[in-house]
């Protein structure tokens, strides 16, 4: 049967009920990792399936659309849209990061508002973290704040194998399982990527660059950039495989977890959209440049590395530097490497046990490890 919604029931009860409950109680929610493109979309999930025909009033405030500049506009604007026959009323604050920057008089009258209105409850839609450690010392004294605080989080498996049946429906669109399967598993618990491959396909049937295209690039762009600096840290860390995080940074990562973007498979941690890993891999890559200068030393971006290599993997990667692009044979590198030690020491065994230790190291030092290519029977090619 062709879905009629964009998730399972059981999916909105998961997001709504914290809400619901909230409201219910005359209490004040906080949603944290609440894109802005998704604030309205589940605003009108709530309204029509949970609050239709009900005794609550939902008063939306767009902090950005609407002309609020201070204490003084709100008073206004909420109390032209108060409804008395309502019994209570949920006050809905959109895009509350503003809050954060330009308009953060406002906190103190909706706290107090909450407090002087007994009918009243708040609930804030926040895109940043507004329970991390370097926030919470700023806005402790607003409780309405800290009432109660729900983290939106990505979907899964069975929620977005749901919505890509009800996405394909959307755009009359035939996409074959093995097709639907691929994008489910590069996009991860993301509807907006998935919906963006959908689209695509449905635009061009081309597959080939379903996950590669100029739309698909600028969303992932800005689900990057919609990261704080601290959990892009966390991001780039795991993604060069350092899983040594300090206490603060082990703060950033537990939230990353609950937000779904990051998952702990053993005692490794893995981004959970494969396509975007891949997207941060590249910048890193794009950003990290290894080269030798003046001095014949290794840099990456000017920043002197050579402490962090032997003697004999500086001679290999100061080598392959000045061959770029060409195909080095094994028995070539292997008399750099042993230039004037016994050639007893060289096997076919330890020449591959350097390579292997340079690319873990080139993907500690967020490179490419695929930097140096292997060519069969051949030999070894240093590519930029």
């Amino acid at each position: 049967m062709k879905p009629k919604e964009a998730f399972p029931k059981q999916t909105y009860k998961r997001l709504f009920d914290p809400w619901i409950k909230s409201t219910e109680s005359r209490e004040c929610l906080t949603i944290v990792n609440i894109p802005k493109r998704d604030q309205l979309y589940r605003i009108n999930d709530l309204i029509i399936k949970k609050f239709s025909g009900k005794n609550t009033q939902i008063i939306l405030i767009d902090l950005k659309g609407e002309i609020v500049e201070d204490p003084k506009d709100l008073d206004i604007l909420i109390n032209k849209k108060i409804d008395k026959k309502f019994k209570k009323i949920a006050l809905i604050i959109l895009d509350a990061d503003q809050l954060l920057d330009e308009k953060y008089s406002l906190l103190s009258y909706l706290d107090k508002l909450y407090h002087d209105r007994p009918v009243l409850s708040l609930i804030y839609f926040f895109q940043k973290n507004t329970t991390s450690d370097s926030l919470t010392k700023s806005l402790s004294s607003y409780t309405s704040l800290f009432q109660n605080i729900e983290v939106y989080s990505l979907f899964n498996y069975a929620e977005m194998k749901h919505f890509i049946d009800f996405i394909t429906q959307y755009f009359k669109v035939y996409i074959s399982n093995k097709l639907k399967n691929k994008i489910l598993n590069y996009c991860g618990g993301s509807p907006w990527l998935i919906k963006e491959a959908i689209r695509y396909y449905y635009q061009t049937r081309d597959e080939i660059n379903l996950f590669n295209h100029d739309n698909m690039k600028l969303k992932l762009k800005i689900l990057y950039q919609e990261l704080s600096l601290e959990e892009k840290v966390i991001i780039e860390k795991i993604i060069k495989k350092d899983f040594q995080f300090n206490p603060i940074e082990q703060e950033y990562l537990n939230y990353l977890i609950k937000t779904g973007l990051v998952n702990m498979v053993g005692r490794e941690y893995i981004i959970s959209i494969p396509i975007f890993n891949h997207f941060v891999k590249e910048l890193i890559n794009a950003k990290n440049k290894l080269n030798i200068n003046h001095n014949d030393q290794l840099v990456i971006n000017n920043v002197l590395i050579e402490g962090l290599f032997s003697r004999r993997e500086k001679r290999i990667i100061k080598y392959l530097l000045k061959n770029k692009e060409k195909i080095l044979l094994r028995e070539e590198v292997a008399s750099v490497i042993w230039k004037n030690d016994s050639q007893e020491s060289y096997t076919d065994w330890s020449l591959d046990q350097i390579i292997r230790r340079l690319r873990n190291k080139f993907t500690k030092l967020g490179l490419n490890r695929n930097i140096i290519q292997t060519k069969k029977n051949q030999g070894y090619k240093f590519i930029d």
